[in-house]
């Protein structure tokens, strides 16, 4: 018996449920704001994309416990029955391990899920991502919740993200947007091997040795390589996702795996990669969730030839060099 993706909860700049997040893309809303409170290096209020205002909330703790606990919620409110999910599996921002704040963070949400803490098994988004624990849940029969929550509106990361010139601003018009974001997956049996819901059908994961500070050679090279990988399979994904941030280095990088695999992917796909980040802002480790996200919807029948399966290429790219490419198929589910 394996498991499938069979509903997707999220928290973003854009709303509080995925439902609403989706509604907002389609309506080309913006979850961009200037925080007033908060100057950049060209003396200009900064450009973020938060969930809650900056200031409102000032511990990163709190954020990342509330972005998973209302993604998890946003699961409920869609009619699953999280209480039968037999583990949580979360996956968090590096410097949450590293600033040795990993147990009470587990602990603070085991007590807001009623859970207990050894139900919940956390991972770290350096090491592995959203798709690494749903493709790997798979091959299990139980029902669980898989959940990745990440914030960028994190001062030390803020200001290291200032002093290597890469956040949006007068002098920057090729930087990304800070955000934040909460996605939580429910994986749930297959019982009767029907298909039903979404599942990673490939995933290929590698590291660029590329020093983006100073290349020394073409950016995208191993990202085309995985995705060249992941199409493999005779049917060609009818869309391309892609965490696209507005720095300059991805977009060099994706026009390489567009000219490289161009004869994989279909023309309409080449031509309108999603890059939710344009709308959402940037928010690392959980652009994976969202990707996913979009892709367990589906296309728009109108796109779709067949109705009844929709397949999808996603492509990560972190600056710490890592590299995926996933293809997702499914059966075109929808938010409640």
């Amino acid at each position: 018996m394996t498991a499938r993706i069979l509903g997707i909860g999220a928290v973003t700049s854009l709303g509080s449920s995925l439902q609403q997040t989706l509604t907002a893309l389609d309506d080309r809303e913006m979850g961009l704001s200037r925080e007033r409170k908060a100057i950049g290096i060209d003396g200009l209020p900064m450009t973020l994309a938060p969930v809650w205002p900056l200031h409102d909330l000032h511990n990163p703790l709190e954020r990342l416990a509330r972005l998973a606990t209302l993604a998890v919620k946003d699961l409920a409110g869609q009619g699953f029955d999280v209480a039968q999910a037999t583990r949580f599996s979360l996956c968090l921002p590096a410097w949450v391990e590293q600033g040795g704040h990993a147990d009470p963070l587990q602990s603070r949400l085991a007590e807001r899920w009623s859970v207990s803490p050894a139900h919940i098994t956390v991972s770290f988004a350096d090491r592995t991502s959203l798709l690494d624990l749903a493709f790997a849940a798979q091959k299990q029969g139980s029902a669980q919740i898989l959940i990745v929550a990440e914030t960028y509106l994190v001062a030390e990361l803020l200001d290291s993200l200032t002093a290597s010139d890469r956040i949006l601003s007068r002098y920057q018009p090729h930087g990304l947007v800070p955000s934040e974001a909460g996605v939580a997956l429910f994986m749930g049996p297959d019982p009767d091997g029907d298909g039903h819901g979404h599942a990673i059908t490939a995933l290929q994961r590698a590291r660029d040795p590329v020093d983006l500070h100073r290349p020394e050679s073409l950016l995208g090279q191993p990202l085309a390589q995985l995705a060249d990988q992941a199409l493999e399979a005779p049917r060609m994904p009818q869309r391309l996702l892609s965490d696209l941030n507005g720095e300059r280095w991805r977009s060099e990088e994706i026009a390489v795996v567009c000219s490289r695999c161009a004869d994989r992917l279909p023309a309409g796909a080449l031509a309108d990669i999603e890059a939710p980040a344009s709308q959402l802002g940037y928010s690392g480790a959980a652009m994976a969730g969202i990707l996913l996200a979009l892709a367990c919807r589906g296309a728009p029948a109108a796109e779709s030839q067949d109705h009844d399966r929709q397949d999808s290429l996603l492509l990560v790219s972190q600056f710490d060099g890592t590299r995926i490419a996933a293809r997702v198929v499914g059966t075109g589910m929808e938010a409640s």
